[in-house]
């Protein structure tokens, strides 16, 4: 960690890996499940290019991906850079870096073209 960060954002990056670690460890049948609720209400189809706001570990857009199928494209957007370097790393990992991008941003401030997502 740097050395010019405040004990509050040290705090919070700490706070952030415990999260993390426990939502590898021990949530994930629970938000697979979460994630088929919400995914079942979007009503996404194959070819969209949909945009995940918040996207931290990539828990929806793993699966709007299955759900846009290779004509389509899923954006995931957060603000926490280690989050999307992992969803990066996957996707290339997994061969779908083209269908899967990582954009690191304020969700207020989105630089996206308008109408340029389903």
């Amino acid at each position: 960690m740097s050395e010019c960060m405040s004990p509050f954002a040290v705090e919070r990056q700490r706070s952030w890996a415990r999260f993390l670690a426990w939502q590898r460890a021990e949530a994930s049948d629970f938000l697979a499940q979460v994630r088929e609720r919400v995914l079942s209400h979007a009503a996404i189809e194959c070819g969209e290019r949909v945009l995940d706001i918040g996207a931290g570990l990539g828990l929806l857009s793993w699966g709007a991906l299955i759900r846009v199928g290779l004509e389509g494209q899923v954006i995931a957007l957060d603000c926490e850079a280690e989050c999307l370097a992992e969803v990066a790393e996957q996707a290339r990992d997994q061969g779908v870096d083209g269908q899967i991008l990582s954009l690191r941003c304020n969700a207020l401030l989105l630089p996206l073209v308008e109408n340029s997502v389903d």
